[in-house]
């Protein structure tokens, strides 16, 4: 019950304040412009930058280059069209899946430096 007589006191003026609630709201304003800029050059700007060079990085995909899609599947792309990459992911079974560019999250080289080696086939428990 207190805190609505203290908004309700706050928000009726008093005698002699005339202008008084608008520079409070100009002092407000500045804190929230910088919150703003700060926002943008630590979140917005960096994700653009990241995406145009993902966008970059799609475009310049060429037959037999080594990708892994969002999905975590790795291949070798065989051809392109529009929208669509189509990747060979087997190649004794010679498997092929059609993905959409947009799907496509990097180069396998990039993939394979931050895991390191590749464990080995056949080397699980005995």
């Amino acid at each position: 019950m207190e805190t609505i007589s203290v908004i309700a006191q706050c928000s009726t003026p008093t005698e002699g304040s005339g202008s008084g609630s608008g520079a409070g709201l100009l002092q407000l304003l500045p804190p929230f412009i910088l919150m703003i800029v700060v926002f943008y050059f630590v979140l917005i700007r960096p994700q653009r930058k990241k995406e145009k060079e993902r966008i970059g990085m799609i475009d310049a995909l060429e037959k037999g280059d080594k990708i892994v899609t969002n999905a975590g599947i790795c291949g070798s792309v065989v051809s392109m069209k529009d929208q669509w990459v189509y990747i060979k992911v087997d190649e004794n079974a010679d498997i092929k899946l059609k993905v959409l560019k947009s799907s496509i999250s990097g180069p396998a080289a990039a993939f394979e430096r931050e895991e390191g080696k590749a464990p080995e086939e056949g080397g699980g428990a005995k």
